[in-house]
């Protein structure tokens, strides 16, 4: 039995999770959550002078806004 969706970010949600949803969307939604946790990650290492807690964070944020570029290129290119 389906259950009605209640509001669009559910539905973007659930279809992020079954695959139907263009390639360049997805790298930047994973792009941007992955920037947000990193500097979570980041701003919880420098809290409690982790340095390598803050280290990967940095480098989560760094390589989530590379995956959002990306994502942003090939939605650009048509792919």
């Amino acid at each position: 039995m389906n259950v009605p969706v209640k509001s669009p970010a559910r539905a973007g949600f659930r279809a992020l999770r079954k695959g139907k949803m263009p390639n360049s969307t997805r790298q930047k939604i994973e792009g941007a959550f992955h920037e947000k946790r990193g500097a979570a990650r980041q701003k919880l290492g420098e809290e409690t002078k982790n340095s390598e807690l803050e280290s990967q964070g940095r480098t989560e944020k760094i390589a989530g806004t590379v995956q959002k570029t990306l994502g942003k290129i090939e939605k650009l290119a048509g792919k």
